[in-house]
């Protein structure tokens, strides 16, 4: 979203209900995927109901707006025994022409910005680097930002530890409008349907 003119709860879920107007979040073609985990039906009892329940989906968006045109945004998330992953990927946008002199059958690896929400909150950045003294040759490096390394674990309250705080004070500035929900559906309506159509694929 756009910067808002202030940090007021309303002032900015306008600029949110902006975003889902405009179109955030159109799946790309082909680009939704969803299965079940090897070993989801062996840990525990599973009623035949949920035997195919999706256990992780994953989704490659486009956002219509000047500032990401061109850029996909990945999504993943996914329930594994034993652990928690919510992770955002958006590829950082890059030229259309690489601007070294590469060798033949060589491409631009693109860079990733890579957001983790949960379990270990981060910001991961790998981007192609020249490698000194070389006419042409790269090498992948990465910068990593963990909140729980520089401030501690318990940094972060947990998710519903917040929002239950914001609830009691009154700060609206985390909870989901309605206007903003039904921009969304109104985006991704014909999506939902073509997905809940298609089989469960197992991973």
């Amino acid at each position: 979203m756009e910067p808002p003119a202030s940090f007021d709860a309303d002032e900015l879920r306008n600029e949110k209900v902006k975003v889902a107007a405009g179109g955030a979040g159109r799946i790309a073609p082909g680009g939704y995927h969803r299965g079940q985990y090897e070993g989801y039906l062996l840990k525990r009892p599973v009623s035949r109901r949920l035997r195919k329940r999706p256990t992780f989906a994953a989704l490659r968006l486009y956002i219509d707006n000047w500032r990401w045109q061109g850029v996909t945004v990945l999504f993943a998330l996914g329930e594994i025994v034993g652990a928690q992953s919510d992770r955002n990927q958006p590829p950082v946008q890059t030229a259309s022409a690489c601007h070294v002199d590469l060798p033949g059958g060589h491409d631009c690896t693109p860079n990733l910005l890579s957001l983790c929400i949960q379990p270990d909150e981060s910001i991961r950045l790998r981007f192609e680097t020249k490698i000194p003294g070389s006419p042409h040759a790269t090498r992948t490096a990465d910068m990593t930002f963990s909140y729980r390394e520089v401030f501690g674990k318990n940094a972060i309250p947990e998710a519903y530890e917040l929002l239950l705080m914001d609830a009691l004070q009154g700060n609206a500035s985390l909870f989901t409008r309605n206007d903003e929900i039904r921009s969304r559906l109104a985006h991704c309506g014909s999506h939902h349907r073509r997905m809940v159509q298609r089989p469960t694929r197992r991973r």
